[in-house]
């Protein structure tokens, strides 16, 4: 086809779509004397499905950034990130401050950890012996819900 720095079709690029061309009497270019329709027609085809290809190549690419960032927050949400710190602290420190944020699984294990934390610590030096019993009491016992639990899920799951 023509180029960018050219303004008029060559010989060859008007055959293929022109089905002939004749002089004119006065001018310098050549008039058409027909359109071959099955060129033109391929071209208009292969156009659109040009076309139809980049849309869906870009569909596949949006609906993969879309899984990924979904599977990536879903990361995020269980397992923690890092925050951006702005403010106070960013202007103590040279460069960006990160602080890291806790998910859903260290939020929980922590509330669990400082749970069976309280228990001991609250009870045994008050009451002696018969607290010491009922912590670890609650201790086992929590441990034999956790595990009724995940054999529930894992039943569930199959």
């Amino acid at each position: 086809m023509a180029d960018d720095d050219q303004t008029t079709l060559g010989d060859e690029e008007q055959s293929f779509l022109l089905s002939g061309t004749s002089s004119l009497d006065g001018v310098d270019f050549r008039a058409a004397t027909g359109i071959d329709a099955s060129n033109l027609s391929r071209s208009v085809v292969g156009t659109i499905g040009f076309a139809l290809a980049a849309a869906a190549t870009l569909f596949v690419q949006g609906v993969t950034e879309a899984w990924t960032r979904l599977i990536n927050g879903l990361a995020d949400f269980l397992g923690g990130t890092q925050e951006l710190v702005t403010g106070v602290a960013s202007n103590l420190a040279p460069g960006a401050v990160y602080r890291d944020v806790p998910g859903l699984i260290g939020t929980l294990a922590d509330g669990w950890v400082s749970a069976m934390e309280g228990a001991w610590s609250s009870a045994l030096p008050d009451s002696g012996i018969v607290a010491w019993l009922f912590a670890l009491s609650l201790v086992l016992l929590t441990f034999y819900a956790a595990a009724r639990g995940l054999d529930t899920v894992s039943e569930v799951l199959e």
